[in-house]
């Protein structure tokens, strides 16, 4: 069985395992109401690749009604409304995904196929089921990392719809609060309404959006500050070297940069064409100041 997220790791897993006449019994997507539209799209193109159907799974209802309105019993014994925002201390979407997958199954019992890519081996590699041999890990086996399966997919026409190109690391549920900054970024610059919405669950769900109480508009205003401050820096606005490296030293630690995206639009957030100009005018007036 390959588990198959409609993601480039998982989409490279099954074209290559196509192409080298891998025999595989089950092709499962998890699919839920916080997918990414362009995924879909993606995966009705694979399947036309491989001229087979790939079997979707879901939850009995949309995410919505987990996080917000699902009723729970505590120990106390006291009714709680909604599970809130998943936390890595409660990955409660993740227990969906394997319930509706074992539903799907009915208990028989298969060696799965996962993508994870080489880059992330002894990351997100579970080696007690790899041991028991019921979990596989091909790419890691052919040493294929991040910029392999990129290219891998984007050679075969495969774009996921420019998601990678804009930051967005990983491609699962649009709004997942575990997701990097990068792809939280990447999310508040090309999809305002995504982010508006974002933004109105956070305000009635029982936790904030990221552990550590950070709101999604504590996120959206170091966001604007971020871009702030990157705007005053290429247009040559006061500076000390100090703060420069400073700056840049929590810039590279916070936002770490796909290598696969375009940094200009991912860290940045203006046209390229912008950075360009202001760069050039910057140049031109320091070689006026040495020429005087």
């Amino acid at each position: 069985m390959l588990s198959f997220s409609g993601g480039k790791d998982s989409t490279a897993l099954l074209l290559e395992c196509v192409e080298r006449g891998i025999h595989i019994d089950r092709i499962i997507n998890f699919s839920c109401s916080w997918d990414w539209e362009a995924v879909d799209e993606q995966i009705a193109k694979v399947e036309d690749i491989i001229k087979r159907k790939i079997e979707r799974v879901s939850p009995p209802y949309p995410m919505e009604y987990y996080m917000l309105e699902k009723v729970q019993h505590g120990k106390d014994g006291k009714a709680k409304i909604g599970w809130g925002w998943p936390s890595f201390a409660c990955i409660w979407c993740r227990g969906l995904k394997i319930q509706s997958i074992n539903r799907a199954i009915s208990g028989k019992r298969y060696l799965t196929l996962i993508g994870i890519n080489y880059d992330e081996r002894g990351e997100r590699t579970g080696r007690k089921y790899e041991k028991k041999g019921l979990i596989n890990y091909p790419l890691i086996r052919w040493k294929m990392g991040e910029m392999e399966t990129y290219n891998y997919c984007k050679d075969r026409g495969l774009n996921f719809g420019g998601l990678y190109e804009m930051g967005i690391g990983r491609i699962g549920c649009w709004c997942c609060p575990m997701a990097s900054k990068t792809s939280l970024w990447a999310l508040y610059k090309n999809f305002p309404e995504k982010w508006a919405l974002l933004k109105s669950w956070d305000q009635i769900t029982k936790n904030q959006f990221r552990m550590k109480y950070v709101s999604v508009q504590d996120l959206e205003d170091e966001f604007k500050f971020v871009e702030r401050k990157m705007l005053e820096f290429i247009s040559g606005q006061a500076l000390s070297l100090v703060e420069i490296r400073a700056w840049f030293r929590w810039i590279l630690k916070t936002y770490r940069i796909p290598s696969y995206s375009k940094p200009e639009n991912v860290v940045i957030g203006i046209r390229k064409e912008d950075i360009r100009n202001r760069r050039d005018h910057r140049r031109a007036l320091l070689r006026r100041k040495a020429e005087k």
